[in-house]
């Protein structure tokens, strides 16, 4: 018997690379769906905190005070806020970015919301936090469809194609503060 292999590219190799490389696309962004909802809870957690918490410059130091020295000056709110940030501080770093620097620390910190900050400031910062996560909880969802089979793959990645934008929300909040005056439009 005579055999004749049409398959000269490889593209058995091919599609097996790519049916693992979806496969591990798909488990990922399963992932990154369930740890958002954490996320998102945690996101509510602060902002209720931040709503009942004074902020600015002497709520900083009274925090600093209280966290280097042990000086009772802050109130529980502002212990359990700090908390809150801190455990975000993680979730910030790409995964396999390996060891994190001091430098790092305060970059994934400053990106998250601080006593310091105004209150607006805060809010644009949760708004932004808030729309990726529940951008990243919309993906998993349609993960799961997929891994569930529920869902074709190409109904699956047009769906994660036309999702809104995650900062919509946050641009939407950016637009309407006094002073921005609604005019400010990035795009």
């Amino acid at each position: 018997g005579t055999s004749i292999n049409n398959n000269l590219c490889g593209e058995a190799k091919f599609e097996d690379q790519l049916c693992k490389g979806q496969a591990t696309f798909y488990m990922k962004m399963a992932e990154e769906g369930i740890n958002s909802t954490a996320t998102l809870g945690r996101i509510n957690v602060i902002q209720a905190l931040l709503n009942n918490t004074d902020t600015g410059a002497a709520a900083a130091w009274g925090s600093f005070a209280q966290q280097k020295f042990g000086l009772p000056t802050s109130t529980s709110a502002v212990e359990a806020l700090n908390a809150q940030i801190n455990q975000l501080v993680p979730a910030q770093r790409p995964p396999g970015s390996g060891t994190m620097s001091d430098d790092d620390l305060a970059l994934f910190k400053a990106s998250l919301p601080q006593l310091i900050n105004t209150p607006e400031g805060n809010q644009i910062i949760l708004a932004t936090m808030r729309g990726m996560a529940e951008h990243k909880r919309k993906l998993g969802d349609i993960a799961n469809a997929v891994m569930l089979g529920d869902l074709d793959r190409r109904v699956a990645l047009k769906q994660m194609q036309e999702l809104p934008d995650p900062m919509a929300g946050a641009l939407a909040f950016i637009k309407q503060l006094p002073s921005s005056g609604g005019n400010n439009d990035p795009t």
